[in-house]
């Protein structure tokens, strides 16, 4: 789940990055992180002082919240100590902007962690995905995308060369948000009961207000 986003806040989350990273340097040194849990659990406790605090600047501060919503969800899986040094590699990088398909994926990356559930659906299925039968777990916030949808749509450079559709059930409006902080556009362009189709790409299309 390494963590990108666009211009300055790729700088700010570098230094975010670089300032975890030493605050684990120094419980190291002074014994307090003993085993990879004890190094997961400083991070957690850490990242989530520094956001109360507001230590960073606010244009991170969903980006932290994320951070630490992913670690608490898969717990020591999470590697918070790989995520970090992830993030300041891209962040200091001259060639750290992030190609279309890391965009996309940090925004699927985000709702899972926001406790959304996404499904790949045959074509058969995805002809009417409303007309699935969902486990009562699963009835609210789930993302529906067709099976290969991801290789016809990004190359093998993680370039966006044609539209993606995505079918949701839940709050679209968080869906949206998300997608335009990672500097995508979208249009809500059908709407079957509770579903909507939403469709993505890099360049500007008609919206509609959702």
């Amino acid at each position: 789940m390494a963590m990108v986003a666009p211009g300055n806040t790729l700088l700010e989350l570098a230094h975010f990055s670089w300032c975890a990273q030493v605050a684990v340097r120094l419980a190291f040194g002074e014994g307090r992180i003993c085993s990879q849990l004890d190094e997961h659990l400083f991070l957690l406790s850490w990242m989530a002082t520094a956001q109360k605090q507001k230590r960073f600047p606010k244009s991170i501060a969903m980006d932290i919240s994320l951070l630490i919503a992913y670690a608490r969800r898969l717990g020591i899986r999470a590697n918070l100590i790989q995520q970090l040094r992830a993030i300041y590699i891209v962040g200091m990088s001259p060639l750290g902007e992030p190609t279309d398909q890391t965009r996309f994926n940090c925004v699927i990356e985000s709702l899972r962690s926001l406790g959304w559930q996404d499904f790949s659906l045959s074509p058969k299925d995805w002809a009417a995905p409303w007309q699935i039968c969902l486990p009562p777990t699963s009835k609210k916030n789930v993302l529906f995308i067709e099976q290969g949808a991801m290789d016809k749509v990004f190359d093998a450079n993680g370039t966006q060369i044609a539209v993606l559709q995505l079918c949701l059930l839940g709050e679209v409006k968080k869906v949206a948000k998300l997608f335009e902080e990672r500097n995508f556009y979208y249009s809500d362009v059908n709407k079957t009961g509770p579903y909507h189709l939403l469709v993505i790409n890099t360049s500007p299309m008609d919206e509609k207000i959702i």
